[in-house]
């Protein structure tokens, strides 16, 4: 019974860790969970302005030591969940008035031998922006 209660509170700690994506085994989902924003544990809870042309390189078929050098390390907490990445990212974008800032959530999938498969976005702010957005970058 002791054992049994154990294992019942590793697999609620461990589950909280993750989103709850569900992720098939050649690293894709039909539907992409997201963690709150707030959650963010990297770069004082604020996300990171990236590299663009890094970003752009980013492709499915690499693997966790490319994208880190790429992008960095994911910017939430994933646990044991070692076949999802996020982050929080924030863009300036230039428009004819003003700069504004978008930002988006950003989410890798690794397939079992962690290779990337596939990439989602999230918009935050605004909430019906484009990510990353189509406006001209900086």
């Amino acid at each position: 019974m002791k054992n049994l209660l154990i294992l019942s509170l590793i697999a609620v700690t461990l589950s909280a860790c993750a989103t709850g994506t569900i992720i098939s085994k050649d690293g894709k989902t039909d539907q992409a969970k997201w963690h709150k924003v707030d959650d963010v544990i990297l770069n004082k809870k604020a996300g990171t302005f990236p590299n663009v042309q890094n970003l752009n390189q980013v492709r499915a078929g690499m693997t966790k030591d490319q994208l880190y050098a790429l992008i960095g390390r994911p910017q939430y907490e994933d646990g044991w969940r070692a076949r999802e990445w996020n982050y929080l990212f924030h863009f300036t974008t230039a428009d004819r008035s003003n700069d504004t800032i978008t930002t988006c959530q950003f989410k890798i999938l690794f397939d079992q031998e962690k290779i990337a498969r596939s990439f989602y976005w999230n918009p935050i702010q605004p909430k019906d922006g484009l990510c990353p957005p189509s406006l001209e970058l900086k």
